[in-house]
């Protein structure tokens, strides 16, 4: 299954640059700040933890195809990281209420992620703000989770369909092409379900980067 998306996706990639003219290509890096919820379904009562929430890194490289006067699309791909990260108190048989120290038990998911992005933008002489939006999906490539932790993440989807949602500027200094954005990531779905406990996220992605023109 992995493959076949994989060569869909770069197909679908290569042939559409293969059709339209690249108007630039660039970088992008900041943090991605992410939030897992675990939501309790237990014989009717529903429970819903307050966020865990983790600032992980975010990068990668685009292509922006089209150059209209406001309409241009972007092709990405990304280094992401997910994740939670939560303390609970260590306790054992002889001190069941606690010793009075804290543990950390993250989980960490690592994903190559592939956007394409509708963006409407505002031309100006030293700034350009847009807006973005567009369909994603997520490739786990590799975790970081707690032993406590393994069995529940066992579960979690190794794919991810989703969407973006954002705004940024661009913005020229000293000859050269920054940009600035910040968007919403939202999974489709939940990244765990098993009936009694579903866990639901989302992240805030920063980043700042630059272009070239072609």
């Amino acid at each position: 299954m992995t493959k076949r998306v994989v060569f869909i996706l770069l197909f679908a990639v290569t042939s559409f640059s293969n059709a339209q003219a690249l108007k630039n290509i660039g970088f992008k890096a900041g943090g991605m700040v992410s939030q897992f919820k675990y939501e309790y379904n237990i014989d009717g009562y529903k429970y819903n933890s307050d966020p865990y929430s983790v600032i992980r890194v975010s990068a990668g490289v685009y292509g922006e195809f089209f150059n209209l006067p406001v309409f241009s699309v972007i092709g990405e791909i990304n280094y992401i990281e997910k994740g939670a990260h939560r303390e609970i108190d260590v306790t054992d048989i002889s001190n069941p209420d606690g010793l009075g120290k804290l543990t950390d038990v993250d989980a960490y998911l690592k994903y190559i992620n592939i956007s394409i992005l509708s963006k409407v933008r505002l031309d100006g002489i030293y700034f350009s703000p847009y807006l973005l939006l567009g369909p994603k999906v997520d490739f786990e490539v590799g975790r970081d989770v707690h032993s406590a932790l393994t069995p529940l993440y066992n579960g979690v989807q190794k794919i991810r369909f989703g969407f973006k949602a954002g705004v940024g500027t661009e913005l020229k200094l000293w000859g050269i092409n920054f940009i600035s954005e910040v968007l919403f990531d939202k999974d489709l779905g939940y990244l765990y379900d098993s009936g009694g406990l579903q866990i639901a996220n989302y992240g805030i992605d920063f980043r700042t980067g630059a272009f070239i023109n072609l």
